[in-house]
């Protein structure tokens, strides 16, 4: 079986992709890389529920967890949000344009965390930010063919017995031999708003 290479994102590359606004922006954010897929509201972490937290997926804020913070004074807001930064998660992404408090803009420079701002709603940020970390994330094959066409129909040429056809949604089985060769040849993946393909090839 042909070995599936794993991909990482720069978190410039979201950034871009999202045109969020830096509140902080840390001195090695060009080495800062995403390798989840999932994302993270941390309103457990802000009781202080740590149990099976993983610190390699981007915390997203939204306004529930504001408002709960806004109940607290300075020192114990702080208190609850250094939990969290301490973590060294790698980035925390503040939603609605929310005013960010002044504690967390400090916490973020003592540990060194990206903090971001996005205009957009918590629910439709984090639906649109996890399509796109699938896409940009997935597994991937190189696999050598050639693109032919065959009574108006786009084929991917493997080898000599083996045609795939190019299309959307489709998943194909073809037999080569005595073996069985299982094909999915393309997902469909909305974000921001702009339809993308992704070729996937199983064996």
């Amino acid at each position: 079986m042909m070995n599936v290479d794993e991909y990482k994102l720069p978190l410039k590359k979201v950034i871009e992709e999202f045109e969020l606004e830096k509140i902080y922006e840390t001195d090695d954010l060009d080495s800062v890389m995403i390798t989840n897929t999932d994302v993270n509201r941390p309103g457990l972490q802000m009781v202080g529920f740590f149990d099976y937290f993983d610190n390699n997926r981007i915390q997203i804020m939204g306004k529930v967890e504001f408002t709960y913070l806004e109940q607290f004074h300075a020192d114990e807001r702080a208190e609850k949000i250094e939990k969290l930064m301490s973590q060294h998660i790698p980035a925390l992404i503040v939603t609605r344009g929310l005013q960010i408090f002044p504690e967390m803009i400090e916490l973020a420079e003592k540990y060194n965390v990206p903090l971001l701002r996005s205009e957009s709603g918590t629910s439709a940020f984090m639906s649109a930010l996890i399509a796109y970390l699938n896409v940009q994330l997935a597994p991937r094959r190189t696999r050598h063919g050639v693109l032919v066409e065959v009574y108006g129909a786009s084929a991917l040429q493997l080898s000599q017995v083996l045609l795939i056809e190019v299309a959307e949604d489709r998943e194909y089985h073809c037999r080569r031999g005595s073996g069985r060769v299982e094909i999915s040849v393309f997902y469909s993946c909305i974000y921001s708003g702009v339809r993308r393909l992704l070729g996937r090839f199983i064996y």
